[in-house]
């Protein structure tokens, strides 16, 4: 079986979005066979105190917001 790869935004300009994120820390609870094909919006670890690299370490990479569409 092939996984797809999935972009995960960080940003949302829709009202009363509902959205809860995926703390940096919790991606070690994910399937590496997953998280590596988990591609992360640039600046997304930012507000949990991650950088762009850390976050790449741990996913499968980073992304801007037009390269995630």
């Amino acid at each position: 079986m092939t996984l797809l790869k999935v972009g995960v935004f960080g940003t949302s300009k829709k009202k009363q979005e509902k959205r809860v994120p995926i703390h940096p820390q919790q991606l070690e609870w994910i399937d590496e066979e997953v998280r590596t094909r988990l591609i992360f919006e640039e600046g997304y670890g930012l507000s949990f105190g991650v950088s762009d690299e850390e976050l790449a370490a741990l996913s499968g990479g980073i992304a801007s917001r037009e390269g995630l569409f």
